[in-house]
């Protein structure tokens, strides 16, 4: 009778435990942000020129001049994006 009462103590927690777990996905999905197309190539956008960006844009401009080519070039970048 102890076995019986305990396998089903067991089979319900483990129900409300996957329960809980599968509302607390669909509740998080819902209240993040949604990550559409377009704000992630925004955010991935190589032309954007930031203060960290610009300092180190420099540094390797001076260091490797004849190798560097920046995505403000667009035209040679994008030739050279296909290149590999």
């Amino acid at each position: 009778m102890a076995f019986q009462i305990f396998s089903l103590l067991l089979v319900w927690t483990t129900l409300l435990l996957l329960l809980i777990s599968s509302i607390s996905v669909i509740v998080l999905r819902r209240l993040r942000p949604s990550a559409s197309p377009q704000n992630i190539l925004q955010a991935a956008d190589p032309t954007t020129n930031t203060p960290e960006s610009s300092i180190i844009s420099k540094i390797l401009a001076e260091a490797l001049p004849h190798s560097v080519i920046f995505p403000q070039s667009t035209p040679d970048f994008k030739e050279l994006i296909g290149s590999y």
